[in-house]
């Protein structure tokens, strides 16, 4: 059974790429969603097998806080994507353990990240 992935990504296109480069390697895409409030909702009705989350993205609360409230109901794995924001996420003990990886990703990297935390 292929492994389920939810995108956390506002940028259209760095979106779109991770879910063709993700679907090409044999992962199931549940979605993209650009707000934490949604991913919220879309973690709680389809229990991914990991999230790909970017720290900066639309909506009333950001990657770090939407992490620090599905850690409270679920043990899904998170992978956060940055492009300017590795220190708010260091210095938030709730988020300690959980790989940075900074944009522009190579995608063979987020590839073995990906296979480390599902196998």
């Amino acid at each position: 059974m292929k492994k389920t992935i939810l995108i956390v990504e506002d940028e259209g296109i760095i979106a779109l790429g991770l879910q063709s480069y993700l679907t090409s390697k044999n992962y199931n895409v549940l979605g993209i969603v650009k707000e934490g409030e949604k991913a919220i909702e879309m973690t709680r009705a389809l229990n991914p097998d990991l999230i790909i989350m970017d720290v900066v993205i639309q909506g009333s609360i950001n990657g770090v806080e939407t992490c620090k409230n599905i850690k409270s109901f679920s043990n899904v794995p998170i992978i956060f994507l940055t492009g300017n924001c590795t220190e708010i996420i260091k210095n938030d003990k709730k988020c300690e353990g959980i790989p940075i990886y900074s944009k522009p990703i190579i995608m063979e990297d987020l590839k073995l990240a990906i296979d480390n935390i599902l196998y």
